[in-house]
């Protein structure tokens, strides 16, 4: 089957819905023409979408929690998908 006829779903909720103009990163040692999209879904996992704004093709990837996702995830996106769940995250910076 050719990937590119191949389309990906799930079923859950957006907590920050990927849009090529909002929700990029400035978090140092990501790319930052990557945009993000992170969702719960019904089984409560979370849901990862990843997309290079020059690549028209997208990766999704799905993890048990948020911190699993932070991992793979700059830390500004995870703190926006975590403030839509109501959970305070700290950004620490070393400065």
């Amino acid at each position: 089957m050719d990937a590119r006829s191949l389309t990906i779903a799930f079923t859950g909720r957006w907590l920050l819905e990927p849009d090529s103009g909002k929700t990029r990163t400035s978090d140092e040692g990501w790319d930052n023409g990557i945009f993000w999209g992170v969702a719960l879904t019904q089984r409560g996992r979370i849901a990862v979408f990843a997309e290079h704004c020059n690549s028209g093709t997208g990766r999704l990837d799905d993890y048990d929690n948020l911190d699993q996702a932070a991992a793979h995830v700059p830390a500004g996106i995870i703190a926006r998908a975590a403030a839509e769940l109501g959970e305070t995250r700290i950004l620490w910076r070393d400065i």
